[in-house]
């Protein structure tokens, strides 16, 4: 996506740099955005109801194929690992109404056996499963996030995203019509739309990283062929009940998100020139 690309108002979390990168690739890492102490508190929670310490394969259960834990019975505490930075950072993206209420929960990929590379999984798009399946503009959700509490390499079950794939899906949805929760209501599908992507990248990271991706992100997880658990935090951050987005017309605004960015239609003749090409 060619375009001039200034800073927003109030976006003083986040530099012009991280700014132009989640716009431009639909997501941005922010480094230390969970800070050691929560890090620190989260594995410690991770311990104390599951029993599991991600370096220690004795503490593993012996059916790990992807647990998701927040879907195990455990009840955690889902704001443990959310600073005011974060949350900050998040209506920089978003928007003012965007929140972290709901907060993260738990997701785990443990090692595999195989060679050390990057395998990533299925292309999906979250969203897809509620109400009528997703939409071109958000509903049910406005950012997906994944917060890192353990070093992750690209071989070791990192987040896998195709950086630009939002606004390659939103072009293509708008320029054709796409009812994009069709695939969902007549099939069960969740997988990401047939259409040229970029190819795939691991994200990776350090422990406190977080990930922040815009709500049309493909993306999938991947195996891990490293020799400790993968934790993860994930989650869709959704707008207060009462918020309706708006979608916006024209070039950019100062008063834009970057979330708003990604869905500009001033310019989208001219990308799809370029796409049929």
């Amino acid at each position: 996506m060619s375009q001039s690309i200034f800073e927003p108002e109030g976006t003083t979390h986040l530099t012009q740099a991280q700014v132009a990168q989640f716009v431009t690739d639909g997501f941005v890492v922010v480094p230390g955005l969970v800070d050691p102490d929560r890090v620190g508190a989260g594995l410690k929670e991770l311990k104390d109801k599951t029993g599991i310490v991600p370096c220690d394969a004795a503490t593993w259960p012996a059916d790990k194929a992807g647990m998701h834990v927040g879907q195990e019975g455990f009840a955690f505490d889902r704001s443990a690992c959310v600073s005011p930075r974060m949350e900050a950072v998040v209506r920089e993206l978003g928007g003012a109404a965007v929140t972290c209420e709901r907060g993260l929960g738990p997701i785990l990929r443990f090692p595999q056996a195989g060679r050390k590379r990057f395998e990533p999984g299925g292309p999906h798009i979250d969203g897809t499963r509620q109400g009528n399946g997703l939409a071109m503009y958000p509903t049910h959700f406005h950012l997906l996030v994944m917060a890192y509490l353990t070093d992750t390499e690209e071989h070791d079950g990192a987040f896998t995203v195709w950086p630009g794939s939002p606004r390659q899906v939103f072009s293509w949805a708008y320029c054709n019509g796409i009812d994009l929760g069709e695939k969902w209501r007549t099939t069960g599908s969740t997988g990401a739309p047939d259409i040229p992507l970029n190819d795939p990248i691991p994200v990776v990271a350090r422990a406190g990283d977080v990930a922040i991706c815009h709500y049309l992100m493909v993306h999938a997880n991947s195996a891990n062929r490293g020799d400790h658990v993968r934790v993860g935090l994930h989650g869709w951050l959704k707008a207060v009940p009462e918020y309706r987005y708006v979608p916006k017309a024209g070039p950019p605004q100062r008063d834009w998100t970057p979330l708003d960015w990604i869905l500009r239609t001033d310019n989208l003749c001219r990308e799809r020139r370029s796409f049929e090409a």
